[in-house]
């Protein structure tokens, strides 16, 4: 029975409060969060700054680049085939060398050959003389090769040395860093 009173009890009163509680929808009430919104202009000015940034860099790069390509402006005189004909006749005179290698392993190997430390007390003096003549030839092919060489290097530089003042004052008047 003590539970039957409390239900009816409970009954009444959920009856009860649902007559004094209006059924109206409730309104909403706006609320203002000042620390929010400091924060959020805070991070707006620091996104505004970086993009500021992020421009300025982008124009300092533009500007570089426009630099570079002053500097990079074609000068009308070419030098490097002269150059290159210059080096092609050394290199043709030096690949013309007989018995001269152009590698330090092989020329020590060639000159202890021809002119050893001893020489062989068992030569007959016609073997010592044919070999006196061989080593003499190869000093004179040596020595002629070595002047042709020279000679031609020698020729280079002249006109190198023309090409070069050519080259300089025509770079006097062109535009941008060469």
């Amino acid at each position: 029975m003590k539970t039957r009173i409390l239900a009816a009890c409970v009954a009444a009163t959920g009856m009860t409060a649902a007559a004094i509680v209006p059924a109206t929808p409730a309104h909403a009430i706006p609320v203002f969060d000042a620390s929010n919104y400091a924060q959020n202009v805070l991070t707006a000015a620091r996104t505004l700054t970086q993009i500021n940034n992020q421009i300025q860099a982008l124009q300092n790069q533009a500007s570089m680049l426009t630099n570079m390509a002053k500097h990079l402006q074609r000068l009308d005189f070419s030098s490097l085939n002269q150059i290159t004909r210059s080096m092609q006749r050394i290199g043709t005179l030096m690949n013309q060398a007989d018995g001269i290698a152009f590698d330090l392993a092989s020329t020590d190997d060639a000159l202890r050959q021809q002119f050893p430390a001893e020489f062989d007390r068992a030569l007959s003096t016609s073997q010592i003389i044919a070999q006196a003549r061989a080593r003499l030839q190869a000093s004179m092919q040596g020595y002629r090769q070595s002047m042709r060489v020279q000679a031609q290097v020698v020729e280079n530089i002249e006109a190198d040395a023309d090409l070069l003042t050519e080259l300089v004052s025509q770079s006097q008047s062109a535009t941008g860093s060469l």
